[in-house]
């Protein structure tokens, strides 16, 4: 699929981007030495985003005030009932989770009441300024929008793909696998039912019955139209509206014939057929990566704990493994992944997103945008590819517990990094001896373009 979207990257930067890119304010490139504003509710612009790194202050705060009541909260008696009462609380839950739950609906949304203590999803806090996407298969790199902003763009560019016929033909069954993902079975039974269409024609090109679909029977109803994208396929074969002449039905209609009329078909639905998720359009979450300078008189420290604030004695330690006993026997088994990180984020909200923060060692801070769920290797990988000096090794340091981060493979919502968290970077001892007396940290340009940091 490279070269497909390879040949669609290159009309879309001959088009006028400006033109298609009005209602979403203006974009900037990531070299720019002063980001023109985006659009925000509030119609902020990128100078006024500067952080407030309180908001570091409150989220440690936060921490340590749950680990503190956690630790002198009465441990819960363990459990004694039997394994099928487990199990059966267990599935309580996950139906709950996939929005079963057997509470009596609201007469005025139709929908199951929700219980009063469960979490609250939200994207971001108030930290971070908007979420943005990249699609760097089909859009310049230095172009990020909203998420609904640039799938509208992608689909404006594809739907306008006409010539030549593959190009065309591989557009449209992009548009229909990789917009209809979250209802696998009704684009397995459309991906089907197109299939069948083609090659009942392919097959049969004198018979006319097969060249002609009553858009208002219930086939084409329920396995085509509630499908987005799978007429606009079948435009894209060569299929036509056709109007009755009483004006009582309309059909679509496929007049092509001979030779090239077969190997469309034939295209068609080979097309279907070796589409795979692979070949899916694929959003990017921008990192909306930002460097600040911080004036050497500022000072972030993480709150004073004890030493024996992470630490706990015999008695607690006992309590923790019989918990943590009856956990695994309860419901280890059947959570699914949305239940842990609710169970590891221990909180009345859930983050979709998180503002990271890397401090280094000579006045400069490095911020970026996560996904909650995404591991934090991403963020090490992140810190990695900005750094002047790729060969060395380096630790990075949660700003209020001051432990080097080695559980890569975690979440941010297990490690408890929602909705913000600042990091303290550390060269290891060899990678200094190695640097010497003047250790470099972020690449040059990265600092040369550093914003002013305002706390």
């Amino acid at each position: 699929m490279s070269g497909f979207f390879g040949k669609i990257k290159e009309k879309v930067n001959k088009a006028q981007m400006d033109k298609k890119f009005k209602k979403a304010g203006e974009g900037h490139k990531m070299t720019d030495d002063k980001p023109a504003p985006r659009p925000t509710e509030q119609g902020s612009s990128k100078a006024q985003k500067q952080v407030d790194m309180s908001a570091e202050a409150q989220a440690a705060r936060a921490r340590a005030a749950e680990a503190a009541l956690k630790r002198s909260a009465p441990q819960k008696p363990a459990s004694n009932a039997s394994a099928e009462a487990i199990k059966r609380e267990a599935a309580r839950r996950l139906a709950e989770e996939r929005g079963e739950s057997q509470e009596p609906a609201d007469p005025f949304s139709g929908q199951a009441r929700q219980a009063s203590s469960e979490p609250r999803e939200v994207d971001h806090s108030s930290a971070i300024q908007g979420v943005y996407f990249t699609c760097e298969e089909i859009l310049p790199v230095d172009i990020y929008l909203p998420k609904e902003e640039m799938i509208a763009t992608i689909e404006e560019y594809l739907t306008d793909v006409s010539e030549p016929y593959d190009e065309a033909l591989r557009a449209a069954v992009t548009l229909l696998y990789s917009r209809n993902r979250a209802k696998e079975e009704e684009l397995a039974t459309a991906v089907q039912t197109l299939k069948n269409i083609v090659s009942k024609i392919r097959d049969n090109p004198d018979e006319a019955k097969f060249r002609k679909i009553n858009m208002g029977s219930a086939v084409f109803k329920d396995k085509i139209n509630n499908v987005r994208f799978a007429k606009q396929f079948l435009n894209t074969v060569g299929f036509v509206e056709r109007q009755a002449e009483d004006g009582s039905t309309t059909h679509l209609i496929f007049e092509q014939e001979g030779d090239e009329a077969v190997a469309k078909l034939t295209a068609a639905f080979d097309q279907l057929s070796i589409h795979t998720k692979e070949d899916d359009i694929c959003l990017k979450l921008y990192r909306d990566p930002t460097v600040f300078k911080i004036d050497p008189n500022q000072q972030f420290k993480a709150p004073d704990l004890s030493k024996d604030f992470f630490q706990f004695t015999v008695e607690e330690v006992k309590r923790m493994q019989q918990d943590r006993s009856n956990e695994v026997e309860s419901l280890s088994i059947l959570k699914t992944q949305e239940m842990q990180d609710r169970e590891a984020a221990g909180k009345s909200t859930i983050y979709k997103y998180t503002l990271i923060r890397v401090r280094f060692p000579n006045g400069y801070l490095l911020q970026a945008t996560f996904g909650a769920r995404e591991p934090f290797k991403k963020v090490r990988e992140f810190v990695c590819e900005r750094l002047q000096n790729s060969f060395g090794s380096f630790v990075l340091k949660d700003s209020v517990t001051s432990k080097a981060i080695t559980e890569d493979d975690k979440t941010m919502t297990q490690h408890r990094f929602c909705p913000t968290a600042l990091f303290y970077f550390q060269w290891d001892d060899s990678t200094l001896e190695d640097l010497g007396s003047e250790p470099t940290y972020l690449k040059d340009d990265l600092e040369l373009t550093a914003e002013p940091f305002q706390a």
